[in-house]
Parts: structure tokens; C-alpha cells; sequence
């Protein structure tokens, strides 16, 4: 039976980081809401590509990104390393998760907030099953053999009886594959479950996380490995957990390698401490630490020794001493930290340097009747008359920007490609020759590991050869930037001098409206991540099949066995002959498929830059438009009262200051 913790109000001490961040995100979406409200009762609209929006609804919708803001968590390790119980921990549900000494999870479950407990299972078909109990949710989330035990010890069997009968010349290499491809049919029977998911009314995730456990590294499974590769791509953070015994195996090994570029998002728990003395802890989290710096290169990882079942046990029994033992409240502050300082900065001071930049073009457009107010009916018509042109002239310098962003954009495009690019071609039949001939070195152990070691080796290779190619892509994608930069500040300079010549009250938009973030090692970092992703999916699900369901899997699985005996060059040689089948055409294809997603990746950065400016300059524009707009309608009615408009136009004055001190003070140094 699912039982749900008792829920304090207050939150605990070790999540005071994230309290305080949570608290600082109700602010600044607060302050945006009453931004809404102004621009709602100036009925003020934005121009965006082509269409006219009100910019309260704008504004709203950056409110409510900060309202549904969300911390992507996954929990990452191998079978048996205790992921279960860590999410039964943090989320107060001890029996919630399956957990065993047998590996479990086969499905990809994502756990978030919601008031009542609801469970949902999504199939690889694409239909979903609603309305789940948390009692049936087992059933889903629990997979049988996922480590290969069985079939290893069905091998091991039908070897040992072939020995003794002294028929052991008799075993051959397709006996072995039937039998494989007999347990993979067991493992997988049944309609394949793609992810279960689940809202829970935790206090840990209320504030605004989204847990995931992921299926574990080393399934017979390949599908599992690669949905837990593609799930890391996408979190905002890692939990990577290693147990003290047995310590970090080659499996989880190579995972690291593969994914360096993706584990500065990565906190390490090393499990089930409280199973071992303390001398053995340091001694595990010494080689352990060294482990993952010489894997990962990283020079100092963030480990964490924690027991989740010493935290649940100190829960259950108000037991503080317990709790702290369990090293429980210490790993919670570090993950909060991490995901604040990681993500949850960002996000907020993107959402309010959004709302700032509306919030200039509001107080320049209030500014600007202000002054209209203050003029006789003719001179302010004629001011109207001398402003349009200035405007139309700004709008036509700022199409010029866009159709220029868009050549150039086609053309870093091309540059991949063609003469002056990479040669995906010529690379191709290279990679394949060296990873061919690279197959013809691997002993048993690296051919069990294959499916690993062959996608790092690529990746590597990869890395030499393209390494120049995007360097000189993202030096073009910074200077194409800059230029931009350059020219939309000309605009808004120059449309703000020759209007201001009119209407003296127009201010121009702060450095900070026309400047957008861009870290150029971050970018080069998202090309290669692609490139990683990219190695990942087109070897690594094809060699494994080839490793872990056919006969080479079933003969590598019994390599111990079989050394020394009259069978091991021959099996052994049509392990080799069989991978080396299989992997030229995956091969062929992944210079193809790389050079789609990287192009893909670069495409989509410079639309986002492209919309992020089409913004701005939009933004810009249209406060001028609408207050020429009010004013020409004002100047035209004869029952405007001004001492009433004067009121209202100082009220919202008023306010508008007030709203960018809270916003400024939000993202002000050393927020």
C-alpha cells in the first residue's frame, strides 16, 4: 500500500535556498502582472512578425513561465544502485517506486506536483492509459531480467552440460543467437511502455521540480540505455548514483566519457553508506572521486555519501540524529544550490529583462502623451505628421536587418558543406576504416563492451576532426551577432534622435534592450553535445542489438567459460565478423545525420536570435505607433478632459517607477 509522509507546512531547513529562490520568482511575477495591468489599461500593442498582439497578453505569458517554472531532475546509475529508493526518499513516499537487490525500472516515469496522486502510462504506440492507481503502478514500471542474469545463467548451464559430455565442439554460434533472441522476446513481450507518468503532492516537488528515473546503464535492453542518454540531454540536472560496493563499474565508466560534455549538470551520490564502516566510505569515495575525474574530466565533482533508507527511516520516526546520518539534508541543500545557481537565475532574470524592456517602451509611451498634453492642438498635429516618416524610415531599416540575417544565415549553412567545408563523404570511409580495424584489437571484455567503447571512440575521432569546422562556425554565428547588434542599436539611436526632435520626452531604450546573452564556448559546447547525441543514437542501439541479442552477445557473455578451449578463436572470430557486418552501415549514415542536426542546432539558435531582435525592434516601434496613435486620437475629440487624462497618465508614472526598481532590484548585481 502507498503511503504518502506527513507534510509540514514550513520548509525544512535544508531547502531554504530554494525557498528564498521560489520567493524571488512570486516576486518578479507578481511585478510583471501589475505590468500587464498598465499596458491592459493603455490597451497597448506589440508587433511581432507580422502580427499585432496585445502586449498584456505578452506580459502575462512571461507571468505565467514564472508561475509554471520547472526543474528538470533525472536520477541516472546502474541497476541495483538504490534510484528507486533515493526518489522514494526525496519525495516521502517509502513504498511509491518498486525496490529491490533485482533491477527494475524499464520505463522512463517523470514525477510531478499536483494536488491528488494521478498515474498515466504512455505506450511506444503513442496511446495512453489514464487513471492508474499508485497500487497497479508496479506493474508498469517493473521489468524482469533487465540485466541478463537469466540468459547468462541458461548459457552457463548448456555449457557446463556440454563439457561433461564432452560434446563442447558440438555448441555453435547460431544455437547461441537462438537462445539470445529467445530471452530478448521474453524480456520485452508485451506492449513496450515508453513512460510512465505521475503528480504527486509532495512538498519536494512543489517547488517546482519534475523528478525522473531513468531505466538503468547496462540493460539487455539497448532501448533503455538510449532512452536514459537522450533524457540526460534534456534535464536541467543529473543525479548519477555509485554505490560503495561494488564501486563504479566500466559501464558506468564509459556512460561518463560519452556524456563529458553534459556533466557539469551532474551531482554524484554514493549510495548505501550506512552498509559500511566509516574507513571503507572514504577509502570507496577516494577511488570513486579519482574515478570520475580521470572518466568525466572533471576537476572537483560534487560527491555526496547519502543512505536513502537511513533518511526515510529518520523521517518515519522523527529521528534527527538519523537523519542526519544519513547525509540526507546535506545532499537536498547542494541540490538545491545547484539547480538555483544552474538554471533558476537564468530563468528568472530572462523574464524580467523581458518585462524591463516592455516596461521602457510603456514609460516612453506615457512620457510621450505627457508631453502631447502640454502642446496647443495644432503644434501637437503637426509634431504627429513630422514623426510618421521617422517611424516608416525605422521600420524599412529594420526589414533590410531581418532579409540580411536571413542570407547570412543560409549561407554559415552552407559553409558546412561544399569546398571550403567538411568532407562528410571522405570522413565517412575514414571513421569506418579506423573503427574496422579498431574491432580487430578488442579482446572479450571490450567486446562485451562494444556498444560502448566503439560510439566514444567515434566521438573522439569526431571531436579531432570537426573540432576546427565549428570552431570557425561559432566564430561566424558571434560576429554575425554583433553586426546585427550593431546596426538594430543604429536604428533605435537614430529613430530616437529625429522623434525626440518632436517629442523631447522619448527616451532610448537602455543598453540592456539591445544586447542578448551569447556565451561563445557554451555554443561551441551545444554543437558538440549534438554531435555526442547524434554518435549515440546511430551506434551505440545498433551495436548493442548486434552485442547484447545475437550470437556475439550470447558468446561474449560466456568468454570466461570458454577460454582455453578449442571454441574461443573460432567464436571469437565470428563475434568480430558479425560486429564488423553490422557497423558499416550505421556508420555511413552518421555523417549524414550529423551533418543534418548540427546544421539543425545552428539554424534553430539564429531563428531564436532572429525573433529574439524581431522583438525588440518590434517592441521598440510600436510604443511609438501607439502613442501617435492615442495622440492623434486625442487631438481629435473635443470632449478630452485633460486634467483627468493628466491624473491617469500620472498614476500610471507612478506606478511604471515603481514596478522597475522591484524588477531591477530582482536582477541586480550579485542576485
Amino acid at each position: 500500500m502507498v503511503q504518502l509522509m506527513p507534510v509540514v507546512s514550513d520548509p525544512p531547513a535544508e531547502r531554504v535556498v530554494m525557498h528564498n529562490h521560489n520567493e524571488i520568482r512570486a516576486q518578479a511575477m507578481n511585478a510583471i502582472r501589475r505590468l500587464a495591468e498598465v499596458a491592459q489599461a493603455r490597451m497597448a500593442t506589440v508587433t511581432h512578425q507580422g502580427q499585432t498582439v496585445a502586449r498584456a497578453e505578452v506580459l502575462n505569458e512571461l507571468a505565467d513561465k514564472l508561475e509554471k517554472n520547472e526543474f528538470v531532475l533525472a536520477v541516472v546509475g546502474e541497476f541495483s544502485r538504490g534510484k528507486s529508493t533515493l526518489i522514494n526518499a526525496l519525495l516521502g513516499y517509502p513504498d511509491l517506486l518498486p525496490t529491490s537487490i533485482e533491477p527494475t525500472t524499464a520505463a522512463i516515469t517523470l514525477i510531478s506536483y499536483g494536488e491528488t496522486p494521478t498515474a498515466s502510462v504512455v505506450f511506444a504506440d503513442g496511446t495512453v492509459k489514464e487513471d492508474i492507481s499508485l497500487e497497479e503502478l508496479r506493474a508498469y514500471v517493473r521489468g524482469a531480467n533487465l540485466d541478463g542474469s537469466d540468459l547468462k545463467t541458461r548459457l552457463t548451464q548448456r555449457v557446463q552440460q556440454a563439457q561433461r559430455e564432452n560434446r563442447l565442439h558440438q555448441l555453435s554460434y547460431e544455437d547461441l543467437s537462438r537462445e539470445a533472441q529467445a530471452q530478448l522476446h521474453r524480456t520485452v513481450s508485451g506492449r513496450r511502455v515508453k513512460e510512465v507518468r505521475l503528480t504527486l503532492p509532495s512538498p519536494f516537488l512543489k517547488d517546482g521540480i519534475c523528478l525522473v528515473d531513468t531505466p538503468g546503464i547496462g540493460s539487455v535492453n539497448p532501448e533503455h540505455g538510449e532512452a536514459t542518454r537522450h533524457f540526460v540531454h534534456r534535464a536541467d540536472a543529473v543525479i548519477f548514483l555509485i554505490n560503495t560496493d561494488p564501486v563504479i563499474s566500466a559501464s558506468e565508466c564509459n556512460f561518463l566519457a560519452f556524456l563529458r560534455d553534459h556533466v557539469r549538470r551532474f551531482l554524484f551520490a554514493v549510495t548505501k553508506i550506512d552498509r559500511f564502516t566509516e574507513e571503507e566510505r572514504e577509502q570507496s569515495l577516494a577511488y570513486t572521486w579519482q574515478t570520475i575525474v580521470n572518466f568525466a574530466d572533471i576537476q572537483n565533482p560534487p560527491i555526496f555519501p547519502i543512505s536513502a533508507r537511513l533518511a526515510l527511516e529518520g523521517r518515519q520516526e522523527n529521528n534527527p540524529a538519523k537523519l542526519a546520518q544519513s547525509g540526507f539534508p546535506a545532499f537536498v541543500r547542494a541540490l538545491d544550490v545547484f539547480l538555483v545557481r544552474e538554471r533558476g537565475q537564468a530563468f528568472v532574470r530572462e523574464q524580467v529583462a523581458h518585462a524591463l524592456r516592455h516596461l521602457t517602451d510603456l514609460r516612453n509611451a506615457v512620457e510621450m502623451e505627457w508631453e502631447g498634453l502640454t502642446v496647443p492642438l495644432e503644434e501637437l498635429q503637426q509634431r504627429i505628421a513630422a514623426t510618421r516618416p521617422e517611424l516608416e524610415k525605422a521600420r524599412q531599416a529594420y526589414q533590410d536587418i531581418l532579409r540580411s540575417l536571413e542570407r547570412t544565415t543560409q549561407d554559415i549553412l552552407r559553409s558546412l558543406e561544399g569546398p571550403a567545408g567538411i568532407n562528410f563523404m571522405r570522413l565517412s570511409m575514414r571513421l569506418q576504416e579506423d573503427v574496422l580495424k579498431q574491432v580487430d584489437e578488442y579482446d572479450w571484455k571490450q567486446l562485451r563492451h562494444a556498444s560502448e567503447l566503439i560510439p566514444l571512440f567515434v566521438r573522439d575521432r569526431l571531436t579531432q576532426e570537426l573540432g576546427q569546422k565549428l570552431s570557425e562556425i561559432t566564430d561566424r554565428v558571434l560576429q554575425l551577432r554583433i553586426d546585427v547588434l550593431s546596426q538594430c542599436r543604429s536604428i533605435v539611436s537614430e529613430m530616437s534622435q529625429n522623434v525626440g526632435l518632436h517629442f523631447r520626452s522619448l527616451r532610448t531604450p537602455r543598453e540592456m534592450d539591445i544586447e542578448f546573452d551569447f556565451d561563445t564556448n557554451a555554443f561551441y559546447d551545444e554543437l558538440k553535445k549534438v554531435s555526442t547525441i547524434t554518435i549515440g543514437s546511430t551506434l551505440a542501439l545498433t551495436i548493442a542489438s548486434v552485442a547484447l541479442f545475437g550470437g556475439m552477445g550470447a558468446v561474449v557473455m560466456l568468454g570466461g567459460l570458454l577460454a582455453g578451449t578449442t571454441l574461443t578463436p573460432v567464436l571469437r572470430h565470428r563475434v568480430r565478423q558479425q560486429l564488423k557486418r553490422e557497423l558499416p552501415k550505421p556508420l555511413s549514415e552518421l555523417s549524414h545525420t550529423l551533418l543534418q542536426n548540427i546544421k539543425a542546432e545552428v539554424l534553430q539558435h539564429l531563428q531564436q536570435f532572429q525573433t529574439d531582435v524581431s522583438r525588440m525592434l518590434d517592441s521598440a516601434m510600436s510604443s511609438v505607433e501607439d502613442t501617435l496613435t492615442q495622440l492623434e486620437k486625442e487631438a481629435s475629440s473635443t470632449e478630452f478632459n485633460t486634467a483627468e487624462r493628466r491624473a491617469t497618465l500620472a498614476a500610471q508614472r507612478e506606478t511604471l517607477a515603481q514596478i522597475e526598481d522591484e524588477l531591477t532590484l530582482l536582477i541586480g548585481p550579485g542576485w
